[in-house]
């Protein structure tokens, strides 16, 4: 009886995980300057990587994401985007 149930676990499982991609063409295209970082994150995700830092009147953040060949890089500055460049 496990090794009926097994495999219908792991197709599942497979499935539930599979739908929680967040980090997608459609989710990238609804990102929009001025957003915060909260709501980027409610559609993409966590980022794979951030930097923060202050440079003169820069006081920003960076997210990267990569998932195999989709790449993307956002700059927040005081919370709010203001540039998205991605190859999705």
């Amino acid at each position: 009886m496990t090794t009926r149930i097994a495999p219908l676990f792991l197709i599942c499982l497979s499935l539930l995980f599979s739908s929680c991609e967040k980090f997608t063409p459609e989710n990238f295209a609804k990102v929009q300057t001025n957003q915060t970082e909260e709501e980027v994150r409610k559609l993409l995700g966590p980022p794979t990587s951030m930097s923060s830092g202050s440079f003169l009147v820069f006081n920003g953040t960076i997210y990267k994401y990569e998932k195999g060949n989709k790449k993307a890089t956002l700059v927040f500055n005081d919370g709010k985007l203001v540039f998205k460049q991605g190859e999705l």
